[in-house]
């Protein structure tokens, strides 16, 4: 119960028990317990004065409450004795005119109890009885008072948030109508049907854009069934599809056709869902969706002509792809051809001019043997493009096995490297030299390739560099052991980066003029490390140097085993670990 309700409530009681009280007082009657009994249900201090203002009866609540007052001289409380206690003299005067015209009065009142405490707040009431009785109740009314500050504090604490509050409810309201408006913004132009059907199958929305796409407005096509609107032919199964709505799945879609503006037909999926009246008063309906595939028709058609052409142009290209290898074979089996045609000429000239050269013949001048070299060393660079040439033809013809076989790289090294030693002893200021760095010092692989990628690393190292060094390191990474053949020569850049694994290309025309080669041996070098299982790779900046690095499988045979790339012949080979 509220506090409005319980302060009416006691007003009643206090008039009342004052109207009780005249009549006992008007009567005679004495001031006995009854009368006790009477003020006890007050539920406030209560008081009684008779026509003279003395006390005749009060409550316990007035005895906690006024304590000595109740003990005045003569049983009358004056002014003397109210106004050190807080009260106003105003106060007490309206008090005292209420009990003399008879008038209800009532009022608040700051009371200061005796023998001191906390100064309260009194709702008082001087109700004026038959008889000329008078009773005077107080209400403590401090709590009530502090409850209302403490509400009114709190009202003012709270009244930024509740503005704030207030503007955010306004914001969002407007945003909601924002989101309203675009959301039917988008139900009308959206391009698809999108229909909301009554339990009869008839029209009860439907969205302005496929509304126009059928030649309507949309108001001339709600209440109609929704059937007229697709093809007469499919307006059967329309019936019997929509017939059972608690069946329909909104994943599950169906082709039909509708009736367009001008009597075109239009190819849409359909798929619908029964869809519950929010007010429980109405039976269920169905919302029905419709997208047009025109154009995915069309795409489709046009996808089938192109994958049709497409097939004709692969058919062509494999006639071309096959006329391409037969050409490359024919190549490869032309150059090996004339290779080996060439190879035995050139062996008997090489074999000629180390005769001339050695005096087999006889006596030489110095002319004729610097002639006899110079011979010697253009059928020797003749030979090695031919053994390049028929390297070259077999890999890519597949007629290379890889023979595996232990052998120890940092040995393997030193031989090739002694060779490259030999060539370039003329020039001073070049130093050749192996690094053995933790090499490994058994693997298995095919020592031969492993031996013609370096021929050819370190041919390419001492043909570009006149000073310096020319460098060999074998070192284990892993399961892998790297190679890596540097020198300080030329140089390459990033362009020539690449490309200079592709066969016959090298940097430019310049360096073939001057330098001489193929291009062939870094393209042989690539293919033969693919063989093995490995790879290469190479660093290089113009004027410092170059460093190429061949990384190869410590057990060869598991990798090319493993990868299938080309068939190879396992060497029994008794290996010491």
């Amino acid at each position: 119960m509220g506090t409005l309700p319980i302060a009416a409530a006691a007003s009643a009681v206090t008039l009342l028990v004052g109207v009780v009280l005249g009549r006992f007082l008007r009567s005679g009657g004495a001031l006995t317990a009854d009368l006790g009994a009477v003020l006890s249900g007050v539920p406030d201090a209560a008081v009684m004065l008779d026509s003279e203002g003395r006390l005749v009866g009060n409550n316990d609540a007035a005895v906690e409450l006024m304590g000595p007052l109740l003990e005045a001289p003569n049983g009358i409380i004056g002014r003397e004795d109210l106004i050190p206690r807080g009260i106003l003299l105003e106060s007490i005067e309206a008090a005292r005119l209420s009990r003399v015209s008879g008038q209800v009065w009532a009022g608040r009142v700051n009371y200061r109890p005796p023998g001191g405490g906390k100064s309260r707040v009194l709702d008082v009431r001087v109700v004026p009885a038959q008889g000329d009785s008078t009773l005077v109740t107080a209400r403590d009314s401090t709590m009530d008072q502090e409850r209302e500050k403490k509400f009114r504090w709190e009202v003012d604490r709270q009244a930024p948030a509740l503005k704030g509050m207030e503007w955010q409810l306004e914001e969002r309201t407007a945003e909601l109508a924002r989101l309203s408006e675009q959301y039917f913004q988008l139900f009308d132009t959206a391009p698809a049907f999108y229909l909301h059907l009554d339990d009869h199958l008839r029209i009860v929305v439907i969205n302005t854009s496929g509304a126009d796409s059928l030649g309507h407005e949309p108001k001339d096509l709600i209440g109609r069934p929704v059937w007229e609107i697709f093809d007469p032919d499919d307006r059967a199964r329309v019936k019997e599809h929509l017939g059972k709505p608690e069946g329909l799945d909104p994943h599950n879609t169906e082709e039909f056709s509708l009736m367009g503006g001008n009597d075109k037909v239009i190819p849409v999926l359909l798929s619908a869902t029964q869809v519950p009246d929010p007010t429980g008063r109405e039976r269920p309906g169905i919302r029905l969706t419709l997208v047009d595939v025109s154009t995915i028709k069309e795409h489709q058609t046009l996808l089938r002509r192109i994958s049709a052409e497409l097939e004709e142009r692969n058919a062509v290209l494999e006639l071309k792809n096959e006329e391409i290898a037969r050409a490359d074979r024919l190549k490869s089996e032309f150059l090996n051809n004339v290779s080996h045609e060439l190879r035995t000429p050139l062996h008997a000239m090489i074999g000629y001019a180390e005769l001339i050269h050695s005096g087999g013949y006889g006596p030489t001048t110095d002319l004729q043997r610097h002639g006899a070299a110079g011979v010697l060393k253009r059928g020797e660079d003749l030979l090695q493009l031919i053994n390049n040439l028929l390297d070259l033809s077999r890999i890519e013809a597949g007629r290379v096995d890889v023979q595996i076989s232990a052998f120890d790289p940092a040995a393997v090294a030193a031989k090739p490297l002694e060779t490259t030693r030999m060539l370039v002893r003329k020039k001073s200021g070049l130093k050749v030299r192996l690094i053995n760095d933790d090499a490994p010092r058994l693997v298995t692989g095919d020592e031969d390739m492993y031996t013609r990628i370096l021929m050819n690393l370190l041919g390419n190292a001492s043909r570009f560099t006149e000073t310096g060094t020319i460098a060999v390191s074998v070192c284990r990474e892993g399961s892998t052991f790297v190679t890596a053949v540097s020198d300080t020569g030329i140089g390459m850049d990033e362009k020539a980066l690449q490309f200079i694994f592709d066969e016959f290309r090298q940097v430019d025309g310049s360096t073939t003029r001057k330098y001489g080669g193929s291009g062939l041996g870094l393209a042989i070098c690539k293919k033969l490390c693919d063989l093995m299982g490995g790879d290469i790779s190479v660093t290089s900046r113009v004027g410092q140097g170059t460093t190429f690095y061949v990384k190869l499988p410590i057990h060869g045979e598991e990798v090319i085993a493993r990868s299938n790339a080309r068939d190879w012949t396992q060497h029994e080979t008794t290996i010491s670990r």
